[in-house]
């Protein structure tokens, strides 16, 4: 995928892999918010998972921040509307202590 289709899957809110990552992150939080207070960062990693989850736009917004991030995977750059929910959650997991603090 080329730089303008990466860029039209960035930008478009109603892009289903925009979606998946806006499940990805809501479901990250929830686990954020169960795992146990001796996790490493784990004040930082519940700041950000109540933001998420504060309301019904926080995974929405946090998507946004995210998505170029998540498009710098090839196998996603390669076929975004392709990309499975478990592998998802995965990437984006990977991402977490960069995205954390932001």
């Amino acid at each position: 995928m080329g730089f303008a289709s990466t860029y039209d899957v960035a930008v478009d809110d109603a892009h289903v892999f925009r979606k998946q990552v806006a499940g990805a992150l809501h479901s990250i939080a929830c686990d954020i918010i169960a795992e146990a207070p001796e996790t490493d960062d784990h004040a930082n990693r519940l700041n950000w998972a109540r933001r998420v989850t504060a309301n019904v736009d926080g995974p929405v917004t946090e998507a946004a921040k995210w998505i170029w991030l998540m498009l710098t995977n090839a196998t996603f750059a390669a076929n975004p509307t392709g990309a499975e929910d478990g592998a998802v959650k995965t990437i984006a997991t990977s991402f977490l202590s960069i995205m954390v603090g932001r």
